[in-house]
């Protein structure tokens, strides 16, 4: 087993030149000793900070021809159990703010691995450090791993509310409308990126609009306007998932419909036609949860649901559905094509009482098995579609019942979860059906029948 003193060793040979090649096997297995067991670094916190100079030192040099991942690696797991004050007492706020300013993407990411260790994280906030991050990030030559390492240092130290208001300070946000107006693919989608993190913090006054409202009919580069539905997405996404967020929400209407007038009209933009139609139907189906009443007045404007939009019929709210698209909902056939629609619809009561007319034994039995299992797995998932299940569909039962010699795992994996669904399902609902559910889930569980046991007194006792 790999000792310190071994490390050590091979990391000052690799930093003078003694040793040519970076042991991965030998770093990677000390790396993960580190990080399953913190009495390693507690037991040896002189030598653990011997090895974190010498491994920073190692990674400074610009003139080795070395892997350094594992050795990035390896200080990725020192950090981890080090305090933010061990830490900062060997890679103090002059170096950070040195660091990240160097040529050498492995200095940058040591420096990124310090401030993500910074407790509380409001200690860098007047260091100049935030500022320093975001004009790495502004450069389209940094090479992705510093991005990226930034970016996840970023999502940490956007925590503290000092941090944030440095973030959205005059001189920062030049900095992210610089990137913004830039047009560049790369620097855009960093500015989203970062938009995506801070945006579920902030308070409507916090974050300058103009940073996160883009102009949609404007965009030239299909890149960029494929980023930006993505971010639109991901901000309705935050809208639904973070509480207060309805001035967000507002923030956004406008791109939102500009969005869908492109979608409208993609008939005569090849770029949306080819590229963005499916991005722009799943920002549909967010936005018909997160405001059903905005996504009805984009929906009569623009997308006008007919039965053969599949996509948009398997994803948008099914209450929206029930509601406002009935004839299309009534006009639905059980097919192979449209099983992924019906199985949507029947989450919600409304819209499973409008497709339940197509929903009988013979339509459901003239589906391959796969298919069976598919309709009769999500109709054990509520109340209302099991009791329809149970009482209605008798023949659909018993092919459930009578598919033990089903092999192909797909199908197998379905039909299981249908039997543990019912499993669930009151003794007083599944009713004359409890016997034959429980033995054919013991097939399936035990891969056999249970059988009743008789309980022996022992005389012993």
């Amino acid at each position: 087993m790999t000792d310190f003193s071994t490390i050590l060793s091979h990391i000052e040979g690799l930093s003078n030149g003694s040793e040519s090649a970076t042991n991965e096997e030998l770093v990677n297995d000390f790396a993960d000793r580190l990080t399953l067991d913190k009495s390693l670094i507690t037991e040896n916190e002189e030598e653990t900070v011997t090895l974190l100079q010498t491994t920073v030192a190692t990674l400074m040099k610009d003139n080795l021809d070395i892997d350094f991942a594992p050795l990035i690696t390896l200080l990725d797991a020192i950090l981890s159990q080090l305090s933010y004050d061990t830490i900062s007492h060997q890679l103090d706020v002059p170096y950070v703010l040195e660091a990240l300013a160097s040529p050498n993407p492995n200095i940058q990411i040591i420096a990124l691995k310090v401030i993500s260790k910074a407790h509380p994280v409001d200690i860098i906030a007047n260091t100049g450090i935030i500022h320093r991050v975001f004009e790495i990030l502004s450069k389209a030559e940094t090479p992705v791993a510093v991005v990226s390492e930034a970016e996840g240092a970023l999502e940490v130290l956007f925590r503290g509310v000092l941090v944030r208001r440095r973030a959205m300070s005059d001189s920062t946000v030049d900095v992210l409308l610089d990137m913004k107006e830039s047009g560049d693919p790369i620097l855009v989608g960093r500015v989203l990126n970062i938009l995506t993190l801070l945006l579920p913090r902030v308070e409507s006054n916090e974050a300058p609009h103009n940073l996160y409202q883009f102009d949609i009919l404007d965009q030239k580069d299909v890149l960029v306007l494929l980023t930006l539905i993505k971010f639109y997405t991901d901000v309705v996404d935050i809208t639904q998932t973070h509480l207060d967020k309805s001035w967000l929400m507002a923030d956004v209407v406008k791109q939102i419909d500009d969005i869908s007038q492109l979608y409208a009209d993609r008939a005569n933009n090849i770029d949306v036609e080819y590229f963005a139609v499916t991005s722009i139907e799943e920002l549909f189906a967010k936005v018909s949860y997160a405001s059903p009443d905005f996504f009805g007045t984009l929906e009569t404007k623009y997308i006008s649901i007919a039965k053969q939009d599949t996509f948009l019929l398997s994803h948008v709210n099914p209450s929206f559905l029930a509601s406002n698209k009935v004839n299309v909902l009534k006009q639905l056939k059980l097919t192979i094509d449209t099983i992924p629609i019906f199985r949507h619809l029947m989450s919600d009561k409304t819209a499973f009482d409008i497709i339940q007319p197509q929903l009988t034994s013979t339509q459901i039995l003239r589906l391959p098995y796969l298919e069976i299992m598919a309709i009769t797995s999500k109709l054990t998932e509520y109340e209302y579609t099991v009791k329809y299940l149970l009482n209605e569909l008798p023949q659909v039962m018993n092919k459930l019942l009578k598919g033990d010699s089903v092999i192909e795992n797909e199908t197998w994996q379905l039909r299981k979860l249908t039997l543990e669904n019912l499993m669930h399902v009151p003794h007083d609902v599944l009713n004359v059906w409890h016997a034959a559910v429980q033995l054919e889930y013991d097939k399936i569980v035990k891969g056999r029948p249970v059988a009743p046991q008789v309980e022996v007194l022992d005389d012993a006792l």
